[in-house]
């Protein structure tokens, strides 16, 4: 279908105008509701990031129409000063809101790590309640709820992209780890945090929403989520043990059998569960569907209870770490991500072709969604890890953590600048 034209007078033109609403000029006696006068006004009044440029023209005029309704509602009520100043402070309100709903789970991390630090009176509260051990099966129990299996129909269709998303997911990238561990300056535990977070498959969702929102494709990013989370069970206790064991003379002995019992408990059975309860009931997907943004928050939720808890008790027990290596740790997560977007890029150029709108949608899913781990597994895998290996401290979820924190951060700037492209 052709892309249907904006005309600030007329409103849309082309293929489905009629189907759109119009804007009149006769709504406002100073003009339409594009006229230059008024968007000069908005861009004057409102942050550069309602007005810059977004991935959707649709999103852009959503926001846009916004911040003209705000501004006409203050003139409406009596054109002070005073008026226009409540409604700006009304729209900074709704855009800072809407940021730290689209990005709970970073601030989220950053406070819980604050709080461990400076009160860890509260992680080790909730840690003596031991509800951070339900964290990863209600996490992914969720995950089954909002799985839309007829968008995951969709993307079958195309293997080529699937194939090698997964291979580069679940066989090749892994091995980065082995990198991370000949890192000379930091202690044990963090550099074990780091090499279990590059033996993870992709994010839960961070991937299908940055491709989605850069002209990429929801359905492949979702099918390649769930296949490299289900292959994960397989591949975690495969490279966890290999790399780790009798690492750098000090190694940690991990039971592979037992690891691989956990993630089939923790992962498999909790998202076929909820996906079952959704096939199973219209009611229970309709449910998921309306409340999608409040259970991705008490998803988040879960997530943060675990490095709040762990490592509040290992503060509390004397553990501290010190800024140069917490400055390494970052380093090092924007350094891998940067890695990972450079070699999928490589390998989607090479391998996929670029003839299509779809083969160019599905390179940037499979460079995006193979660019990025998941949080979940990795944390519910280093709680694993200190039931076998009692030794291993909280300060391996850190590594974890800002991984996370830095690979959303550099992976959204690339995609939103079109460098996966």
């Amino acid at each position: 279908m052709a892309p249907r034209a904006w005309n600030a007078r007329q409103g849309p033109t082309g293929v489905g105008a009629e189907a759109a609403p119009r804007i009149s000029s006769a709504r406002s006696p100073r003009g339409s509701a594009h006229s230059p006068a008024l968007k000069a006004r908005v861009r004057s009044r409102f942050p550069r990031s309602w007005t810059r440029r977004a991935p959707s023209v649709f999103q852009r005029r959503k926001w846009f129409s916004r911040g003209v309704r705000l501004l006409r509602g203050a003139r409406a009520a009596g054109e002070g000063p005073g008026e226009e100043r409540d409604a700006t402070a009304a729209a900074l309100t709704w855009s800072t809101l809407a940021h730290l709903r689209r990005n709970f789970l970073p601030y989220g991390l950053v406070t819980a790590i604050a709080i461990s630090v400076l009160a860890p009176g509260l992680g080790c509260a909730v840690h003596s309640l031991r509800v951070h051990k339900l964290s990863a099966p209600g996490i992914f129990l969720l995950s089954g709820l909002s799985l839309r299996l007829e968008d995951v129909r969709k993307a079958v269709r195309s293997p080529a992209p699937l194939l090698l998303g997964v291979g580069l997911i679940s066989l090749a990238l892994p091995w980065s780890a082995q990198v991370a561990l000949r890192w000379p300056f930091l202690p044990r535990d963090l550099l074990c945090g780091a090499a279990v977070f590059l033996c993870m498959p992709t994010a839960l969702s961070t991937g299908v929403q940055i491709s989605a929102a850069n002209g990429g494709s929801a359905a492949l990013g979702l099918l390649l989520t769930v296949c490299t989370n289900l292959l994960s069970v397989l591949t975690i206790p495969f490279y966890v043990s290999r790399f780790l064991a009798g690492w750098g003379g000090n190694g940690l002995e991990v039971d592979a059998a037992a690891l691989f019992t956990s993630l089939v408990r923790s992962v498999l059975v909790p998202m076929a569960a909820g996906s079952c309860a959704r096939a199973a009931s219209a009611g229970v997907a309709r449910w998921a569907d309306a409340n999608k943004a409040k259970l991705s928050i008490l998803s988040a939720c879960l997530l943060i209870l675990v490095p709040l808890a762990e490592l509040s008790k290992s503060v509390r027990g004397g553990l501290v770490l010190p800024v140069a290596q917490l400055a390494q740790v970052t380093l090092l997560g924007f350094l891998f991500p940067a890695v990972f977007a450079l070699v999928n890029r490589t390998a989607c150029s090479l391998f996929l072709s670029s003839r299509t709108s779809e083969d160019k949608q599905a390179r940037v899913t499979v460079t995006v969604t193979s660019s990025l781990k998941t949080l979940p597994s990795a944390v519910m895998v280093v709680q694993k890890m200190q039931e076998i290996v009692p030794e291993l401290t909280g300060a391996a979820l850190v590594p974890c953590m800002v991984f996370h924190i830095c690979q959303t951060l550099l992976v959204s700037a690339l995609a939103s600048n079109d460098l996966l492209s």
